[in-house]
């Protein structure tokens, strides 16, 4: 009931809000000959003085009849009432005038109070959030610092205890769409989905739309898992004082997280701080995690392509990925994994490239269920792993994305037929023929860089 009686009150505070200016200039230039002639108008309306009713009297032709007392009486009170209504006028103008302001001070500094009264619905509410604080805005870069904790169980390798020969490893990769749904997510996660690696997508840290809760920590905490969490935006006017509103990847895994750092892409097609209805800082990345498994370590990127885009324009982050693991060198096992936008199935720029750089697809394009594939947007795609099964839980609530839980084989004799590529040099790739056909070699497909600017 309270939340509705503010709701209710909502289009006062707004008219408030917006008559503020008018009353303002209206106060300050109004001159004395404007106020002599406001109060001449109020005699006319309220009951003239003496001399108006006898002007009065003269034009009906009845000037030799002297002024009556009930008419002298009338117009000394009628005088006196139009005196005090040219004296409240200015004064009831500047109480609503310094209303206004009191009002447009305490949301401007962010009263946790008056912006819980405002509906977080678009556009106009939003925009008001992000104008009046931009004060609270973080720097450039703190977006790319990656908040961790371990709650784990198990302590760290040390380096001397001997790998595995063969592990089966769980994983599990899902958008969860904020963490609205925190209750569900979570029960979903501990009875449903069991695993050893969570690649979460659209993770709200601080959030006033998720009641400010760190949705990564809280998981890895009640899951007892280690965790990482790399900021892709800060979200404009959804945060308080003192505790910027973030939102990003979070890497959930039972085994010790050696390194973890954000890849922010070069290519933003979409400029998200521009956007009236979701104002935001960032960008789309990756949040590169190794992990330190019995069988060795792991390097995952938990990644979400952008939306606002063609395919081509996804294929070109994702394609900066396969660059950064060229750059690093590096022979063992990769995982691929999140919300990878595939729009265009079956032909997918994206999917199209990984079948470039020779990636196992996980699930299969045509293992998808009929109703979700035309709609399927999240992948798996590993190098230097064999993969075993993978299934798409579509009985999962709690987001508007379904799980996609995969199982592999980690050990020390791994599938060495993906780790050439890895060692390729980071040559830009063309993106020409993507989505038309399926090209067979890198070295077909070479052309200029071609990549855009970070916000």
């Amino acid at each position: 009931m309270t939340s509705e009686r503010w709701r209710s009150s909502l289009p006062l505070l707004m008219g408030l809000l917006f008559a503020w200016p008018i009353l303002s200039v209206a106060h300050s230039q109004r001159s004395p000959a404007l106020t002599t002639t406001l109060q001449a108008k109020r005699f006319v309306f309220k009951g003239a003085p003496l001399q108006s009713a006898y002007t009065s009297r003269r034009s009906m032709g009845q000037d030799h009849a002297p002024a009556t007392p009930h008419q002298l009486s009338s117009g000394r009170r009628s005088d006196q009432r139009s005196s005090l209504n040219a004296q409240q006028g200015p004064r009831i103008a500047s109480l609503v005038k310094n209303l206004a302001s009191s009002l447009v001070r305490n949301l401007a500094s962010g009263s946790d109070f008056l912006w819980s009264l405002i509906p977080s619905t678009p556009p106009v509410p939003r925009l008001l959030r992000s104008l009046a604080t931009r004060h609270g805005r973080v720097p450039p870069e703190r977006l790319t610092v990656v908040r961790r904790g371990d709650f784990a169980l198990n302590e760290r390798r040390t380096g001397e205890e001997p790998l595995v020969q063969q592990l089966i490893l769980r994983v599990v990769t899902w958008n969860i769409n904020r963490g609205g749904q925190y209750e569900k997510i979570l029960r979903a996660l501990k009875q449903a989905l069991p695993a050893d690696i969570y690649l979460l997508q659209e993770v709200d840290c601080q959030v006033r739309r998720t009641h400010y809760r760190n949705v990564a920590k809280d998981l890895a905490r009640q899951l007892k898992m280690n965790y990482a969490f790399g900021i892709e935006f800060q979200e404009l006017g959804e945060g308080k004082p003192g505790h910027p509103a973030l939102h990003g990847q979070a890497t959930l895994s039972r085994f010790p997280i050696k390194r973890a750092r954000v890849l922010r892409f070069r290519h933003q097609p979409k400029k998200w701080s521009h956007d009236w209805f979701q104002p935001r800082r960032g960008g789309r990345m990756a949040l590169v995690t190794e992990i330190e498994t019995p069988a060795g370590s792991l390097l995952v990127y938990n990644t979400h392509l952008e939306s606002r885009t063609s395919g081509l324009g996804r294929a070109r982050q994702l394609h900066e990925i396969f660059v950064d693991i060229g750059r690093q060198n590096y022979s063992g096992p990769v995982l691929i994994g999140g919300d990878l936008n595939t729009k265009e199935q079956p032909r997918s720029p994206v999917l199209n490239l990984a079948r470039l750089y020779r990636a196992k697809i996980l699930p299969s394009p045509t293992s998808i269920p009929l109703a979700h594939r035309q709609k399927w947007l999240d992948w798996i795609l590993t190098l230097g792993v064999t993969p075993i099964s993978a299934r798409i839980h579509t009985q999962i609530t709690g987001s508007d994305h379904k799980p996609l839980s995969v199982e592999l084989q980690l050990g020390i004799k791994l599938d060495r037929s993906m780790t050439h590529t890895l060692r390729l040099p980071p040559h830009p790739v063309s993106f020409a023929t993507l989505g038309n056909t399926t090209p067979r070699t890198i070295s077909d497909s070479l052309e200029k860089p071609n990549h855009g600017q970070s916000q």
